[in-house]
């Protein structure tokens, strides 16, 4: 499962890509959403977090993206903070 982790972080864009989406979460994701507080989102979601994560301890996830957007779906996953994911790159 984390084999696809290990493969793709070998990629020097992907890493770079990783601390690009951790950097805007703490900087201008931040002000695009204080700018969008009042919309909704417009396409349906579909929302999965983990299981041995802390989000849903902290709070309800899927309630807050169904308060977020006009259709939102989703469940916990038993996984870490790693989801297995596939993807080729070309």
């Amino acid at each position: 499962m984390f084999q696809e982790y290990l493969r793709t972080f070998r990629w020097p864009d992907t890493i770079h890509a990783i601390c690009e989406d951790y950097r805007a979460a703490a900087s201008i994701d931040l002000a695009h959403d204080k700018a969008d507080l009042e919309k909704k989102i417009q396409c349906s979601l579909l929302v999965l977090w983990s299981e041995k994560g802390p989000f849903h301890r902290m709070y309800d996830v899927l309630q807050t993206w169904q308060e977020r957007a006009v259709q939102a779906e989703g469940k916990v996953m038993p996984t870490g903070h790693f989801f297995l994911t596939r993807c080729r790159r070309n």
